[in-house]
């Protein structure tokens, strides 16, 4: 079944209110569920409701805590809230460092992170004013290259930009396959491709619930492994959190967002880079698929589901009805 994108948004917010979710935090998850879910990273969308009701419940009645280390950032201070929540705050308070010196910083320590590392990158990117990064350090599941056991997160990166065809974004882990991914293949029976992953004695496994005691490998060889471990020591090691096997379980978010007029004109920037995108998607195509830049097949899904609705499945439906959200076809 098709329902508007704000009828599914709003049953979610009234779902997470229900929980004990102030207004702001029900729109942070709310939104962020439903950009990862209509991406298609569907293991990061309805998926992570459950989890999300979870934390709303144990800590609605918490404040964040914000500590403004300069005036051209902050670090955000998590006690178990929502993931979407603490990087709603951060990115916020990033954006305004930005506004003030055209180059904002803001990091967070929590127990939980962002569901979908683009999502504050497309959505800075979309208003034609800002570039931004972001990245986190994730739990121990990564080997490093030439190791067999899991020292590194998948640690997500994403980068953002506007353009004349709407936001340029990246947004990678530093495996082949997210974790949630192989979470989800472990519970269904769904084998990995081979030579991803180790079980727990460190030996080759296709496995998926093998490969959650062991560890997988991050793609690209040494360059995917060095990159893990560069966001491990600006996400973890800066922060004083989680960074290799040690320090502790809270896990860091570190966020920069750039005024897209720092250097030239906001237009100029947004003409040069929808140039690049031209230069790309025009470019002859080595197979049958024509060349594709990163962020715009997310940006058409967004675009169509806001204006003609979100197609559901009868098993996301379901999803969402389990967890108690009152859609239509549930009343």
């Amino acid at each position: 079944m098709r329902l508007p994108w704000l009828q599914i948004s709003d049953a979610i917010k009234d779902r997470l209110t229900s929980a004990g979710a102030p207004g702001i935090w029900a729109a942070n998850i709310s939104d962020e569920v439903m950009y990862a879910e209509v991406s298609g990273r569907q293991t990061h969308g309805f998926d992570m409701l459950e989890a999300m009701l979870t934390r709303t419940e144990r800590t609605c009645e918490i404040p964040l805590v914000e500590d403004n280390v300069s005036s051209a950032g902050l670090v955000v201070e998590a006690k178990g809230h929502p993931g979407p929540v603490v990087a709603a705050a951060a990115v916020d308070g990033a954006r305004r460092a930005a506004d003030e010196h055209g180059i904002g910083v803001a990091a967070a320590r929590s127990a939980s992170t962002f569901l979908a590392a683009g999502y504050h990158p497309y959505q800075l990117a979309l208003t034609g004013r800002y570039a931004t990064i972001a990245v986190s350090v994730a739990k121990a599941r990564v080997a490093p290259i030439g190791a067999r056991r899991a020292v590194l997160g998948t640690n997500p990166l994403a980068i953002g930009a506007p353009s004349t065809h709407g936001p340029l974004v990246i947004d990678i882990a530093m495996t082949p396959l997210p974790a949630a991914e192989v979470r989800r293949r472990a519970k269904t029976g769904e084998p990995l491709p081979p030579g991803l992953a180790v079980d727990s004695e460190g030996e080759p496994t296709t496995d998926a619930a093998a490969a959650t005691e062991g560890a997988i490998f991050p793609f690209g060889g040494y360059k995917g492994s060095g990159l893990a471990v560069l966001i491990e020591a600006l996400a973890g090691g800066l922060l004083g959190v989680k960074c290799g096997l040690r320090h502790g379980d809270l896990r860091g978010m570190v966020f920069i967002v750039i005024k897209a007029d720092l250097w030239a004109s906001a237009d100029t920037v947004s003409s040069a880079i929808g140039d690049l995108i031209e230069d790309i998607t025009s470019s002859p195509p080595l197979g049958g698929e024509p060349p594709a830049a990163p962020g715009l097949r997310t940006h058409r899904a967004i675009t169509t589901a806001l204006t003609y609705g979100v197609e559901l499945q009868p098993s996301r439906l379901a999803k969402l009805t389990a967890l108690g959200v009152d859609l239509p076809s549930s009343r």
